[in-house]
């Protein structure tokens, strides 16, 4: 990172997404940073959940949403992980960065 400083972000479309109008890229420009990708801090993977309305995820996953709404730590996800899976990729990577940039 430029300037000692840190940025983090996760998949480009997907902040592309969320962010509206506030790009992440001139976030960075504004501080003197340069952003950089770190695949571990995707989103969660949820398999084949992935984009469906919660309606629909009712319908076709009736039981697997009930679950997933009452107790989502022992939930599997089709296709996807588990909410620790997904802690174990990110934890790591997010030591790693407060490592590198203490402060």
């Amino acid at each position: 990172m430029r300037r000692g400083g840190a940025g983090a972000r996760t998949d480009p479309i997907r902040i592309h997404e969320s962010a509206g109008t506030v790009s992440l890229g001139r976030v960075a420009d504004l501080h003197g940073l340069e952003p950089v990708v770190v695949e571990a801090f995707a989103e969660l993977n949820h398999g084949r959940l992935d984009g469906l309305r919660v309606s629909e995820m009712e319908t076709r996953y009736g039981e697997l949403a009930r679950q997933w709404w009452t107790t989502p730590s022992v939930c599997r996800l089709p296709g996807g992980e588990t909410l620790q899976e997904g802690k174990e990729r990110a934890l790591p990577a997010l030591l790693r960065v407060v490592d590198r940039h203490p402060g």
